[in-house]
């Protein structure tokens, strides 16, 4: 009921202080006030709405108020109320913090990391000074770089409040003219910008029309900015981009993934250092990938997926290369920024994850195997952990996490330990169902048997080179509590058959990977001295 509900939110806030039992008393004794002015005036000193004078104002007046209604609760509950109170970020410091993201100096830093943090938390507080933040001064300064840290500070407070852009002329006139003309960073924010404006739309089809038209200029000097402002219209304008759609795809796959012009080196540099053909070619997939994003379900058709899902296939499995010729460098970013798309169109719903096939999750595993560090690194970290940690993607991609067993950088190994143990470990599909984690032991063991490294003639080196995988897994998952349970999981294995053609030498290689992780499941218990029994429970392999 609502008591049972109340005890917990107060149980869940006293756990962030000090005195637990004493401040959880405090808080249900509080609750039980039934007095608005208190509750009124506690509400009012967290409103990002209020500046620092009306959130003293209310808390001043709020503890007046419990003194003489409850005075024993106002030490306990200080500490609760100096927490919550808006004293230190409110509304009234955002303008500051823009005027000195914006004019630069020794503090730039510090200021953009609070404007971002408040932007996230407190959107509304940002609203407040939306005529600061969005004035056309400050994006006709002369350093170009100063414009583009302003026009992402814009995009970050337009994510947060969705359709919040205030639409002006000399505002539309300025980002219009950073799509037609801007670096890349101003086209591709400005582009964003633009869709955000209510009322827009003709200012969008306008601009979408000009990039279109302007693709086949092969001296063109600007193609990467005006391919960056195509990937935002063709995601959050679908209807402007649509009216190109089928060209501007068929272009992007024929004439400029399938170009010959080589990027880049052997050797790792950042996007921009790929030169304007590079870049090209990493904005060309994200096109591809946004157009799906962008459409909504009904609108999809069967030629415009297959071509979309045929492109990022291609590029996955064959390390980022559609044609000879290309450097190590241009594959690298291609497989990074495809393999990102892959798991963008996975997580945005039901029917692109069933557009997904089983190859498509293995390759993705591979992502995590890369030759390049930095492809794995951020591959890893930066886009598979964070959406399997939300919950955005299907636990089937979950095995490639252990595939890091021979990850050189033991601090990638590091993190993978702590975001299973802390992070993915709590996951469970149903109150009081094994854990995501411990049924994907199934699902690891079935990566591994379909890995190109499997060497069915070398059987005794292919199980050696493969138990540190298992090893990895049991180190980040295995406990006492779930020793038999994950021991149970793995002799499931052997009665599972794979069905179709050429299935039967998966079949055998799962028996054998059933044993190793059997085998090394009993070696980790006697070695801490866990007992493994029979499962009680039944078992259903995911």
């Amino acid at each position: 009921g609502a008591e049972q509900q109340l005890r917990l939110l107060a149980a869940k806030i006293a756990a962030c202080f000090p005195d637990k039992a004493k401040v959880e008393t405090a808080l249900m004794q509080l609750a039980g006030l039934h007095d608005a002015e208190v509750y009124g005036g506690l509400r009012q000193t967290m409103d990002p709405r209020n500046d620092i004078k009306a959130v003293r104002k209310h808390q001043k007046s709020s503890l007046k108020r419990l003194s003489s209604l409850a005075p024993s609760l106002l030490d306990t509950t200080a500490p609760l109320w100096k927490c919550v109170g808006l004293t230190t970020i409110n509304r009234a410091l955002v303008p500051f913090l823009i005027e000195h993201v914006s004019r630069g100096g020794k503090f730039v830093a510090a200021a953009e990391v609070l404007i971002t943090y408040i932007t996230g938390v407190f959107p509304e507080m940002v609203r407040s000074s939306s005529a600061e933040l969005f004035d056309v001064a400050a994006l006709q300064a002369a350093d170009a770089v100063a414009v583009e840290e302003r026009l992402a500070l814009m995009v970050k407070f337009a994510k947060a409040v969705p359709r919040s852009v205030p639409r002006s002329s000399g505002l539309e006139d300025r980002l219009a003219a950073f799509v037609r003309s801007g670096s890349l960073r101003q086209a591709k924010y400005a582009a964003y910008l633009v869709t955000q404006m209510d009322g827009a739309q003709s200012l969008c089809a306008a601009l979408t029309g000009d990039a279109v038209d302007g693709l086949d200029n092969r001296h063109a000097e600007l193609r990467a900015p005006s391919f960056a402002a195509l990937s935002r219209f063709a995601q959050y304008a679908p209807q402007a981009f649509s009216t190109y759609a089928d060209r501007v795809s068929r272009f992007l796959v024929q004439s400029v993934l399938l170009a010959g012009d080589a990027a880049g080196g052997d050797e790792w540099v950042a996007r921009e250092a790929l030169g304007d053909a590079g870049v090209a070619k990493v904005y060309a997939v994200k096109i591809l990938a946004a157009w799906l994003l962008g459409l909504e379900r009904q609108a999809l058709t069967r030629d415009g997926v297959q071509l979309v899902l045929g492109t990022l296939r291609q590029l996955v499995r064959n390390g980022g290369a559609m044609q000879d010729g290309a450097s190590a460098c241009e594959r690298q970013h291609l497989l990074l920024t495809a393999a990102a798309c892959m798991l963008k169109l996975a997580a945005a719903g039901a029917h692109f994850e069933k557009a997904l096939n089983t190859v498509d999750v293995l390759s993705l595993g591979l992502v995590v195997q890369s030759p390049c560090y930095e492809v794995r690194a951020v591959f890893l970290l930066g886009k598979l952990v964070p959406a399997l940690v939300a919950q955005r993607i299907h636990v089937r991609y979950l095995p490639a996490v252990f595939l890091v067993a021979y990850e050189p950088e033991a601090a990638v190994r590091e993190n993978v330990r702590h975001a299973v143990a802390l992070r993915l470990a709590p996951l469970r599909p149903t109150p009081g169902s094994p854990s995501v984690v411990e049924e994907c032991i199934c699902r690891l063991l079935f990566v591994l048997a379909n890995h190109p490294d499997w060497d069915d003639a070398q059987m005794l080196a292919t199980v050696e080179l493969f138990a540190p995988y298992i090893e990895f897994y049991i180190a980040c998952v295995c406990l006492a509590q779930n020793v038999s349970l994950l021991f149970g999981y793995a002799g499931e294995l052997k009665a599972y058959r794979c069905k179709g053609p050429g299935d039967l030498a998966v079949t055998r290689r799962l028996w054998v990977l059933s044993e190793l992780a059997q085998y090394l499941l009993r070696e980790k218990s006697l070695a801490a001295n866990w007992p493994v029994n029979v499962y009680p429970g039944r078992l259903t392999l995911p």
